[in-house]
């Protein structure tokens, strides 16, 4: 994709059936992922391919879905930084290599929860929460195989769930 803007949402699936890149961003095209969209694909370099060398706005914005590689690949790679952002919602983003080779900007996300595993690509063990700021650190994207990011539970919902009446 050049120079153009495209959104997935609600429950579209874009996916590579062979072993290449679901979606790939070049120049100045920018994808929203929201809703329950889901892209996968099974490639060695990424599920969403980000090749730029300068950035000066975000080039992938994940409000939702779930982007996953099921390949050894990121499920994203960038040859940027500052190009991928979560600025809300709820979602997954799961590799067998790893999240991503980049940083993933959670800074306009208010009282952000994120949860993520260095050894399950499904999420299922060594699952704990991290700091949102570490995830702009280049080398903490690479330290996972899986990330949730979803709002807060307030101390309220937190309760229902902890205190059961029987």
């Amino acid at each position: 994709m050049g120079n153009g803007r495209v959104e997935i949402t609600d429950t579209a699936t874009v996916q590579s059936t062979s072993y290449g890149q679901a979606i790939v961003i070049i120049f100045n095209g920018k994808v929203s992922v929201s809703g329950n969209a889901a892209l996968k694909s099974a490639s060695s370099h990424g599920t969403v391919y980000i090749d730029r060398s300068q950035v000066d706005s975000s080039l992938l914005k994940i409000t939702g879905g779930t982007i996953e590689n099921s390949g050894s690949g990121y499920a994203i790679k960038c040859n940027t930084r500052n190009a991928v952002t979560i600025p809300g919602g709820t979602s997954v983003i799961k590799g067998n290599g790893a999240v991503s080779n980049a940083c993933i900007d959670l800074g306009g996300y208010n009282d952000v929860r994120v949860m993520a595993s260095e050894t399950s690509r499904d999420g299922k063990s060594g699952v704990e929460e991290i700091h949102p700021g570490w995830l702009k650190v280049d080398s903490y994207g690479k330290s996972y195989k899986y990330l949730n990011s979803r709002l807060r539970p307030t101390s309220r919902e937190s309760a229902k769930r902890v205190y059961q009446p029987g």
